[in-house]
């Protein structure tokens, strides 16, 4: 099996693929790419009769699997967030000023809207 031709050939057709699963530029050229290192890992196994069948059947497990864990690991991201907070350089000033206008407004009554008086169609 011949992966450099394979890759030549097929590799718009496998990022086409890739885009309509995926919809996310880094990652469909992150999944293409994954697809002919798999390829390239099983050669020895795998048979060229029919190519883009097999390598739309890649494509489409490996897109599959990355939506799959993108549902899996939110957390990871949200985990990335709170570091980023964690890590930034907050003003002190900043933070004394806030924590200054919420008691001002704590202490100041609610305003609540009045109901208006209702209007009357016998003004002639």
């Amino acid at each position: 099996m011949d992966v450099e031709a394979l890759y030549e050939r097929y590799r718009p057709m496998v990022i086409r693929r890739c885009r309509k699963l995926l919809r996310d530029e880094d990652e469909v050229l992150d999944v293409a790419q994954d697809v002919f290192v798999q390829l390239l890992r099983r050669k020895g196994g795998l048979t060229d009769d029919h190519p883009s069948s097999l390598l739309y059947r890649i494509t489409t497990n490996l897109c599959l699997n990355r939506i799959r864990d993108r549902r899996r690991a939110p957390d990871a991201v949200e985990d990335d967030v709170l570091t980023q907070i964690a890590r930034s350089d907050v003003d002190e000033r900043q933070l004394d000023a806030k924590k200054t206008l919420d008691r001002i407004f704590r202490r100041l009554p609610e305003c609540r809207p009045t109901p208006s008086p209702p209007c009357s169609t016998s003004m002639v």
